[in-house]
């Protein structure tokens, strides 16, 4: 049988692929968060909404330090390898913090009468941000301790849990803007793209809660089968988000799509086929990882 050291290195081989591929993932983000920001801009938006674009943009280099930070940490052993992590999530959590308070702005700055769905759908949105924030503390404050490996599970699963309900409240949010929009002319394209956007999502939250079932399997399993049986359902979970990223890029492609047919500026356009770039480019780094946990579960079996 091979050793845990085997094991661990066929799997952090591909996580660290998968970290590599998530860097010029948020580097293809950053991109288009300048290019919207531009925009914003060149067109001579409100000063309000060009404070929450600026908020969203200095988001994006913390996302990048942080993979950056996971990376280094899938190099690393044990102790050094926990520290990187724990500071890795402490900077998306931070990032997500930002990117929380821009969607607040937003939401604040709604126009009374608003559209059906669209108060309702920002709002979603708010409240997705600050789950995937929660999240993000969860998964760091999991990694404080480097023996109590129960405390360490909980608090994974927790996090889990959390980033599937924030993936459930962007689906919502996708679908009640589908309805908003609805109602203007010329907009079905893009509300199509809502809609995938908001089914992407849903298979987002299902995978995320696979993944947090995962971290339950030591207290239910003998310890001698659960280390591959976690590797297999964190494989499962791994391939279901994979394919929900392919589905939100595609979404993100038809959103950009509806945005040239509806009369906005190119750079609003080319901002939307960078993001579903970077959300192909995540498939791709999600899929990596599922290439690893499946290796791990076969060695140990």
């Amino acid at each position: 049988m091979p050793s845990n050291a085997a094991e661990g290195s066929a799997r952090d081989i591909w996580l660290v692929r998968a970290a590599g591929i998530l860097f010029f993932a948020t580097l293809l983000e950053l991109v288009g968060e300048s290019v919207r920001f531009g925009s914003g801009i060149d067109t001579g938006i409100a000063g309000v909404d060009l404070v929450s674009s600026l908020v969203g943009l200095l988001s994006r280099p913390l996302v990048i330090l942080a993979v950056v930070f996971g990376l280094v940490a899938f190099r690393s052993e044990a102790d050094a390898r926990r520290r990187w992590l724990r500071w890795a999530f402490l900077i998306t959590f931070l990032a997500f913090g930002l990117d929380f308070v821009s969607r607040i702005i937003d939401f604040a700055a709604i126009d009374d009468p608003a559209p059906q769905g669209y108060r309702v759908g920002l709002g979603a949105g708010v409240l997705a941000t600050f789950f995937l924030a929660a999240g993000s503390l969860l998964a760091a404050s999991a990694y404080t301790s480097a023996v109590d490996l129960a405390a360490r599970d909980a608090g994974l699963r927790r996090a889990a849990l959390s980033a599937s309900a924030a993936f459930l409240l962007s689906a919502i949010s996708a679908f009640e803007l589908a309805v908003a929009y609805s109602e203007y002319p010329h907009h079905n394209r893009f509300v199509g793209g809502l809609v995938y956007e908001g089914l992407g999502s849903l298979v987002a939250a299902l995978a995320l809660l696979l993944g947090g079932r995962a971290f339950r399997l030591r207290e239910g399993d003998k310890p001698s089968r659960w280390p591959a049986a976690r590797e297999r359902c964190l494989f499962a979970a791994a391939t279901a988000l994979a394919f929900a990223y392919l589905v939100i890029g595609l979404a993100e492609g038809k959103v950009a799509a509806g945005t040239s047919m509806i009369g906005y500026a190119r750079s609003s356009v080319v901002s939307g086929w960078v993001f579903a770039a970077a959300h192909f480019l995540y498939a791709g780094a999600v899929v990596c990882a599922a290439l690893g946990f499946r290796r791990a579960a076969d060695q140990r079996d």
